[in-house]
């Protein structure tokens, strides 16, 4: 049982001495709709901060594995480069470097769009159902 404490001041003799008065708020049926209330409201905000938490997760490993796979095969082609002699391998491998690298990134690209465009679609839906729900209540 939740109880509070209101602060009530009687007359300038007990202006630094309130009168305390407690109310047992789950008696109060307006208490409870007004918390029954805030909660359904705040519950498609709650769920817009889950979704763009997951996203940016997403977002995050997606980068970062990318980041770490161009790092890493960027260090291995180098180390191929430098050990080789002949002009036209070089050529040769330095073009299929780049060719995986813009394959890489041309996935890395659909990953990140692929996310964003889940996202929208799970905010939209939380939207729609919002204004939904409120509708029904108006």
């Amino acid at each position: 049982m939740y109880k509070i404490a209101l602060s009530v001041c009687c007359g300038a003799a007990n202006k630094y001495k309130p009168n305390l008065i407690q109310a047992n708020i789950k008696e109060k049926p307006m208490y409870n709709k007004m918390t029954e209330n805030l909660s359904s409201l705040m519950q498609p905000l709650n769920d817009l901060v889950s979704i763009n938490v997951k996203m940016a997760e997403k977002l995050i490993n997606t980068q970062a594995s990318f980041l770490t796979s161009t790092l890493n095969e960027g260090a291995e082609h180098t180390k191929a480069l430098a050990g080789e002699k002949d002009l036209q391998k070089v050529l040769e491998k330095q073009k299929t470097y780049s060719k995986d690298l813009q394959e890489k990134a041309s996935a890395a690209v659909k990953d990140v769009l692929q996310v964003a465009t889940d996202s929208s679609k799970e905010v939209a839906e939380i939207v729609k159902s919002s204004y939904k729900a409120q509708a029904k209540k108006d």
